[in-house]
């Protein structure tokens, strides 16, 4: 399964794209992911720089995950909505089907988690694109365990735990289906850049987590 991922610095900590890779390894799924990355980038952005663009023509992958600005459905949303129908003409042009990958409420401002997940949803619905529901992953695990830190001291991008989280929500999406945590080989967890070296009670509880989001959101 070929996958791209378009987005910014919210996908690009601590490797998410391999991190997804290797956990869907690990879950018995071959994943080859590439990446169109600038921090602090937008949709629009990357729209009108047109790497991600060239790569969904060069490519041909066969899902491309969009993650738009952190507060893009907050402060920009029919932006946001304009550019996520742009690029999922284009990925279905080229035979490939759209992930959006909706983003979490900053650390202060947990509210706010309700417009952004109501905004990625309604964007989802309208494209028939599948939704790879992070935000109200973390919000849930928020909730269940506020001690399991997900938020780095800036209040806006991720720990380890907070990016393992969004790998294990990425990987029920795109395998559409659950897994189980396993001990990686010390070569993979090397290449994993410290995101597998949760205990494995920690890990179990962010992949129900995960696991438990995926399947509220396809039921909405």
């Amino acid at each position: 399964m070929k996958v791209l991922f378009i987005g910014n610095s919210y996908t690009a900590f601590h490797s998410l794209p391999q991190a997804v890779a290797t956990l869907a390894a690990a879950a018995e799924a071959n994943i080859s992911a590439d990446m169109a990355i600038a921090g602090g980038k937008d949709l629009e952005w990357h729209w009108d720089e047109g790497e991600g663009r060239a790569k969904i023509a060069a490519r041909a992958p066969g899902l491309v995950v969009l993650q738009d600005h952190s507060l893009g459905a907050l402060r920009a949303r029919e932006k946001m909505f304009d550019y996520a129908r742009r690029f999922d003409a284009e990925i279905r042009a080229h035979g490939a089907e759209t992930v959006l990958f909706m983003t979490w409420a900053r650390q202060f401002a947990p509210e706010t988690q309700t417009r952004i997940t109501e905004a990625y949803a309604a964007i989802a619905r309208e494209l028939g694109a599948r939704l790879a529901p992070v935000g109200a992953a973390w919000q849930k695990s928020l909730a269940a365990r506020p001690h399991v830190v997900l938020h780095m001291e800036d209040g806006s991008h991720p720990t380890q735990h907070g990016s393992y989280l969004a790998a294990c929500v990425l990987v029920a999406t795109l395998l559409g289906e659950g897994f189980d945590f396993r001990p990686l080989p010390a070569a993979v967890e090397a290449q994993s850049q410290a995101l597998m070296r949760l205990d494995e009670e920690g890990a179990a509880f962010l992949q129900k987590i995960a696991w438990e989001t995926v399947k509220e959101a396809r039921q909405t």
